[in-house]
Order: C-alpha cells, then sequence, then structure tokens
C-alpha cells in the first residue's frame, strides 16, 4: 500500500500527553510535541468510550507513518490542538498495510 500523498497532509497541530497530576488533581501534560505533514478532517461520527458514553467525534487526525513527522503513539488521554481549539483524543485505530503500521486514524473529541 502506498503513503497517504503527501498533496493531502496539509495540516500541523501540536500534542500534549499528560505526565501527572498535580496537587490539586489537575492533570499536567508534557510540552507540546508538533506534529507535521498530517491531515484533520471534521467528523460526526459517533462512538462509546470506557463509560459506555455515546460521545460525537468533532475532527479525524490521520497520521502517516511515512509523511508524517512527530510522535507517532497515541493515547486516549492526549489532547490536540489545531487552529486555536483543543481535543481531546477518544478513539484511536491503527491501520496496516499487510506487515507494517500503514497509518494512524484518530478521533478527536
Amino acid at each position: 500500500m502506498i503513503p497517504i500523498p503527501k498533496k493531502l497532509l496539509i495540516h500541523s497541530c501540536t500534542l500534549k500527553t499528560p505526565v501527572s497530576e498535580d496537587g490539586y488533581g489537575k492533570t499536567v501534560y508534557s510540552e507540546p510535541v508538533l506534529l507535521e505533514k498530517v491531515r484533520i478532517e471534521p467528523s460526526s461520527a459517533v462512538i462509546t468510550d470506557k463509560q459506555n458514553r455515546q460521545r460525537q467525534l468533532s475532527a479525524l487526525l490521520l497520521y502517516d507513518c511515512r509523511s508524517s513527522k512527530g510522535l507517532t503513539e497515541f493515547k486516549t488521554e492526549d489532547i490536540v490542538c489545531f487552529n486555536g481549539t483543543e481535543y481531546s483524543v477518544g478513539k484511536i485505530d491503527t491501520l496496516y498495510d499487510g506487515k507494517r503500521l500503514h497509518h494512524y486514524e484518530v478521533g478527536l473529541i
């Protein structure tokens, strides 16, 4: 399978990962990591979270394992910042091309 064409990977965003909690129970995040050559598309899909609640996705982030740059591991607690809006990661799909990881589809809430 060929990589996602670079001409479609036109966006950049930042990713923050939770590292701990402060004394008041507020989550402390790592320094933002820049993700380049990704694609963020609006979405209206509905997912079910760990507490069995239905949530509507706001966007879908496509991260190609060959062309995209930045961190390549996502977790459901991560925060993605794009165009001044913070999204939390609600769903992570890893898609393979037979033998290797091809790309991630990250559902943003």
